[in-house]
């Protein structure tokens, strides 16, 4: 994968960034929730958080602009701990047990405390209001009736089951042959494995797997994998279990409508399931009014289909996904991207005067699902480019960060709010995060180091893919006096002459913020290293810094365009420029 070369500033190309390394969380926070508090899963379900493992995905919301979105997100990290509890209830029904420090989001989208010590003003009240998604559900368990519905709901939505009657001969006699057929075949997986599952978990039935050429919405042809089985055997008893219609029966309701869904259903906004068998769609509203869900019936105007949407909105919409759980997980992700509106009204605030054991979930995010409510954790801190802990303190390793998947195709910046490479990082913790780096080598990695010369240690740990830069201020000693503990601007360049020696085009320098320099010898630095490109920024942090005149930047700007070497500038240089 080549390097990117794209102008602008190292924030502007640079897609995620990650730090592997800081202190103590300055905000100290020990938010808690009892332990059967219900968490929002990425695929729609629910689990309760003393279950929750780190690297689960599950909902949370990001900030665009003005407004809030659900999205996925990561589960980076649990706590554990002691608390006296505190009995929050909303009028829509929920209940939850936390800590009295415990943050939600009201519904002007600031994070509030539910009862701490005297203070008022950032405390829950009675005319608060908390923001929520749903009413939550409780936790269901694939029964076995949960089972048979499903497989009733999928093989009588996406299944094939028949006899075939073949008109045979020989040279006596005129005879039909009958053939059994069951084949199910579907674009996700996730409904061919659950089928598969359940036939050999009820009917104790095999099946075998193979190719089914379909064609996609776009034209294109597709291979799924499809089960079959062709046995006088298992068409008989896939038969006598998807005949009768269990619809009173709650499990059994649950997992048709799952199956349904899954094989015949669609979710954009709008939960809809549809087909063209009367019976399978009056089963559908049966098993609906079983569960106390509303619904409607449309006629779609391009077929001769029936379509059966449910109402109630968007909790609705999730409570569908909680009670029933099906389980092709690419239909939930359309909540992902849906604005964050709904709140629910405070009703009681209760001291319950019993220690409980309470968790705390660390999510990309900072916040998560609890119980249908908008919870936040301050662990850590998320930008458009990924996690951002704010530490300070004494320098460790943050163990959480290794378990993120960085994928492929990103161009990560490592340690954004660091150095790896400074003085007195453990080499154990450096070699941890390169190698952690390597484990995704389709991605561009970019390292920046104010001690190059150390990072030359490592030169063969790095990724295969990667950029390494560092900042010279200006050429002068003098200049810096007292102003950093790193090496000298001479120590840096010579590293940096090393390490173009060893990987050409694959090094950057940053000249930020720009102090006074020699033209000549800082110029002359440069075209030795023949970096990929360097980056000119000014001081933005009113630091009193000895800066260069407008005329020795255009000098330098000249002199490095005309080595053929790229300059990206900085918008903050503009100061310096007028």
């Amino acid at each position: 994968m080549p390097l990117v070369k794209s102008k602008g500033n190292m924030y502007s190309w640079t897609t995620h960034m990650h730090t592997h390394l800081g202190g103590q969380c300055p905000h100290k926070c020990s938010y808690c929730l009892t332990g059967d508090t219900l968490i929002l899963m990425a695929n729609g379900s629910q689990k309760p958080i003393k279950n929750i493992l780190v690297g689960d995905y599950i909902v949370g919301i990001e900030r665009k602009g003005r407004y809030s979105y659900y999205t996925k997100t990561v589960v980076l990290n649990k706590s554990k701990t002691r608390r006296y509890s505190i009995k929050l209830e909303t009028t829509n029904g929920t209940v939850v047990e936390c800590s009295a420090d415990h943050r939600w989001r009201n519904n002007r989208g600031e994070y509030v405390h539910t009862i701490k010590g005297n203070e008022t003003t950032h405390n829950l009240g009675k005319y608060c209001s908390i923001s929520c998604i749903s009413t939550p559900t409780k936790v269901y368990k694939d029964t076995e009736k949960y089972k048979q519905g499903y497989l009733c709901g999928a093989i009588k939505g996406d299944g094939h089951l028949a006899v075939h009657n073949y008109l045979r001969k020989d040279k006596k006699y005129k005879y039909y042959e009958h053939q059994h057929h069951f084949r199910l075949a579907c674009k996700d997986s996730e409904i061919v494995d659950t089928v598969e599952y359940y036939l050999k978990s009820v009917l104790n039935l095999g099946c075998k797997r193979f190719e089914f050429p379909m064609m996609d919405r776009s034209g294109k042809i597709i291979k799924p994998i499809a089960i079959r089985n062709h046995t006088t055997e298992a068409y008989n008893k896939i038969k006598q279990l998807i005949s009768p219609i269990l619809t009173s029966n709650t499990e059994w309701s649950r997992g048709f409508l799952a199956g349904a869904f899954d094989s015949e259903g669609s979710y954009n906004n709008v939960i809809r399931i549809s087909n063209l068998d009367e019976s399978f769609l009056s089963t559908i509203e049966q098993c609906y009014d079983t569960l106390k869900f509303r619904y409607i019936r449309e006629n779609k105007s391009k077929s001769k289909a029936q379509v059966i949407r449910l109402l109630g909105g968007l909790s609705e919409q999730v409570r569908f996904f909680e009670t029933v759980n099906p389980k092709i997980q690419r239909k939930f992700s359309y909540l992902f991207g849906t604005q964050v509106k709904n709140s629910t009204p405070i009703r009681n605030i209760s001291y319950t005067n019993r220690i409980k054991t309470m968790y705390d979930l660390t999510t990309e995010t900072g916040n998560f699902i609890a119980n249908g409510l908008i919870s936040h954790n301050c662990y850590v801190q998320r930008n458009r480019f990924g996690v951002n802990p704010k530490y300070q303190g004494d320098l460790r390793i943050i163990p959480q960060e290794l378990n993120v998947n960085y994928g492929s195709d990103k161009i990560i910046f490592i340690e954004h709010m660091n150095d790896m490479f400074a003085k007195g990082v453990s080499r154990n913790w450096i070699m941890e995060i390169l190698e952690h780096c390597c484990k995704y080598p389709n991605n561009q990695y970019i390292f920046q180091t104010k001690n190059p010369e150390n990072a030359l240690l490592y030169k063969h740990n790095f990724p295969k893919n990667f950029l390494i830069g560092t900042t010279i201020e200006t050429d002068s000693d003098g200049v810096l006096f007292g102003k950093t503990q790193a090496p000298s601007p001479i120590d840096r360049y010579i590293a940096m002459l090393e390490w173009a020696y060893y990987y050409p085009e694959k090094t950057f320098v940053t000249i930020e913020p720009i102090m006074a320099f020699n033209v000549a010898i800082l110029s002359g630095w440069i075209r030795g290293i023949r970096p990929l490109f360097v980056n000119i920024g000014a001081d933005s942090k009113f630091s009193e810094l000895d800066e260069p005149s407008k005329e020795d930047i255009e000098e330098l700007i000249r002199v490095i365009k005309d080595a053929d070497i790229e300059i990206r500038v900085k918008s903050n240089l503009e100061r310096l420029m007028k």
